[in-house]
């Protein structure tokens, strides 16, 4: 049994933020920057977030051009640049809290790598369609004689992109909201909550029971854990490594095939993800781990089209999981009296996560 006192100053907080990812941390921080006065609690599963904030490959994206192209299918050119234009502002956010150097943002563009050199002909189209972003072009023709790769007849830059330091930039972010007092509890689940009066009441995997005026769930996949009813799916992202390459000559981020495959030069390695697409079904999943035939992909592509001439040992390989929602706009609404949900970020969420944080606390 708890005492008077930790029931009196560890029980009640006026907002307390479910999951510790980029999402969570955001929404703290802007709690925090309008309600300074105010009690901000995060509340973690782990000691970081599990999804896919601390495991992504470190793009400061917002959409190659066959990916945009894909997005068609499904979603109005409206609904696309509208999303674009969330992402590339997120970006922006993210470099004007953090700082540029903290998060080791680099400012190198990015590259996508194309099968076919017919769909350098979209690039006048998308740069007239984003041009109001920086009234500036996005894409342009890449010179491929600059490129040892294999398997590719042309590529596209894309002048808006650029690189971060994953970890630079989740240790930056934790070091500022906790500086603005923003309250955290690790390694302590969320089972259940309910709704008491004019407060949420949660019962956690500690026995600790807290409550709240208001609740945040920024818990992205693992959302419909806590709502079975929401509308989002997971998507698990395999990642490989190499060791160190000596004179390696790769600089920048690259993206090919609708985005479903990307590597980047970090520390004279490679780093190299994706695949999802060639098991859609098995990586709908929100357990971490490996899959062999999405793994053995990577190695080939690597050998054969990224490095071809190259010789290489993979270090290491990891996984990430992802949350994905109608025509991947994300879910950021009130589900009903003061209990918020953030999540469904596609792929995205560094470049979206600033962006969407910024907009459920300007609904509050």
């Amino acid at each position: 049994m708890r005492s008077y006192w930790e029931k009196n100053q560890f029980s009640f907080f006026n907002n307390i933020v479910i999951g510790s990812g980029l999402a969570g941390l955001f929404t703290a921080l802007n709690l925090k920057q309008k309600f300074p006065n105010e009690r901000v609690l995060i509340l973690s599963k782990g000691w970081i977030g599990r999804g896919a904030s601390t495991k992504n490959a470190g793009f400061a994206c917002m959409g190659s051009i066959t990916e945009l192209e894909d997005d068609l299918s499904h979603s109005s050119e409206e609904e696309i640049i509208t999303l674009f234009e969330m992402r590339y502002k997120g970006l922006q956010i993210m470099r004007q809290e953090l700082g540029n150097v903290p998060i080791g943002y680099e400012d190198n563009g990015s590259y996508e790598l194309l099968e076919n050199a017919n769909d350098l002909a979209k690039i006048k189209r998308w740069n007239k369609a984003l041009q109001f972003i920086e009234r500036k072009d996005a894409f342009s023709v890449a010179n491929m004689n600059k490129f040892s790769f294999k398997g590719f007849a042309a590529a596209i830059q894309n002048e808006l992109e650029g690189s971060i330091d994953t970890g630079k930039m989740i240790y930056t972010l934790l070091q500022k909201v906790q500086s603005l007092g923003v309250e955290f509890m690790q390694q302590t689940e969320l089972n259940a909550f309910e709704k008491i009066g004019d407060r949420y009441v949660l019962q956690t995997s500690q026995d600790i029971q807290l409550s709240c005026e208001r609740l945040i769930l920024c818990t992205n996949a693992f959302t419909k854990e806590l709502l079975p009813t929401l509308d989002i799916k997971p998507g698990r992202g395999q990642v490989i490594i190499t060791k160190p390459i000596e004179n390696l000559p790769i600089k920048g981020i690259y993206h090919f095939d609708q985005g479903y495959y990307y590597f980047r030069e970090i520390d004279g390695r490679v780093l190299f993800g994706g695949g999802r697409q060639l098991d859609i079904e098995g990586e709908e999943t929100h357990q971490l781990g490996g899959n062999k035939l999405i793994l053995e992909d990577l190695k080939r592509k690597l050998k054969e089209n990224i490095l071809p001439h190259i010789a290489f040992e993979i270090d290491y390989s990891w996984s990430g999981i992802m949350a994905f929602h109608e025509n991947k706009k994300p879910i950021c609404k009130e589900v009903q009296d003061n209990l918020f949900v953030l999540a469904g970020f596609g792929g995205m969420g560094v470049a979206l996560a600033p962006f969407m944080a910024k907009e459920l606390v300007g609904k509050i």
